[in-house]
């Protein structure tokens, strides 16, 4: 027998216009995206610097780089193309043409990034959501800024609180409660100077499956406190675009929603479907 264990996550992002930059999601699974931030159209202000507050675009606040997830807690990353389609080899040449690995100011590359609220484009005291992937190290190239947060543990770091770029509160991921709309810039006022861009990889960090043997029968089992309306899908050759529900009766146990199923001498994949 045996059984293989595919741990996938149907989750959904909201449509976005392209605004400055660009947000690439097709050719991505339904729960990832690509925010591209233009260092040369998008910045914060220096209204307080300490804590990077007011996003703005050259174009006007319609224009800003934005992106609408819904609920749930999401990872986010510095990527760069290549990376990028070493994860993700649908991506098109015209998705990756679009990505950034790095930006500078006058002489030193950096790569650095804010997010901030919707809200924050028509109220100025709102602060920014995060700093991520910023490194106090500033480089001779691109391609040494952007691997240079890799090797220092950064590219995924994010400083959280009303402290901004100055917190020493680093964490992994950003939980949203509600639906919301995020604006993507990087920390400059004088864009002017600027060349490159910063490239963030989105995605949904969803409830993970677990799996054992007892019996005749594999048991699968996740989070209860998944969204409701979650549920098991299944296949049998991974290289299969179709996935089918698991029509065996989930049941909870010890605080975990448990289905099982019968062993077989094939192989079977797994995943959940969430709404």
């Amino acid at each position: 027998m045996k059984i293989t264990l595919l741990v996938g996550l149907i989750g959904f992002f909201a449509a976005t216009c392209v605004q400055a930059g660009s947000v690439i999601t097709s050719n991505l699974p339904p729960n990832v995206a690509i925010v591209n931030i233009n260092a040369r159209e998008d910045g914060s202000d220096l209204l307080n610097q300490a804590l990077w507050r007011s996003p703005f675009s050259v174009n006007g606040p319609a224009s800003l780089l934005k992106k609408t997830l819904s609920a749930g807690t999401y990872s986010f990353r510095v990527i760069n193309s290549k990376e990028a389609v070493a994860i993700y080899p649908s991506l098109t040449p015209a998705q990756t043409n679009q990505m950034f690995e790095a930006w500078t100011y006058n002489s030193p590359w950096i790569t650095d990034y804010l997010v901030f609220d919707s809200s924050a484009t028509s109220n100025n005291s709102v602060y920014q959501l995060f700093d991520g992937a910023f490194d106090a190290v500033s480089f001779n190239n691109s391609s040494n800024a952007y691997y240079g947060v890799i090797a220092h543990g950064n590219s995924d770091a994010l400083r959280v609180g009303p402290q901004g770029r100055n917190s020493t509160n680093y964490v992994k991921s950003y939980t949203l409660t509600n639906d919301a709309t995020l604006i993507f810039v990087i920390p400059d006022n004088i864009l002017s100077d600027n060349t490159g861009g910063v490239s963030v990889l989105v995605s949904l960090i969803g409830p993970a499956l677990s799996i054992e043997k007892s019996g005749q029968n594999v048991t699968v089992t996740w989070p209860t406190n998944s969204p409701a309306g979650t549920f098991l899908m299944q296949k049998t050759n991974v290289a299969d675009a179709v996935w089918s529900s698991v029509t065996n009766a989930p049941v909870i146990v010890g605080g975990k929603v448990s289905v099982a199923v019968s062993a077989t001498n094939a192989s079977r994949f797994y995943r959940l479907q969430i709404p």
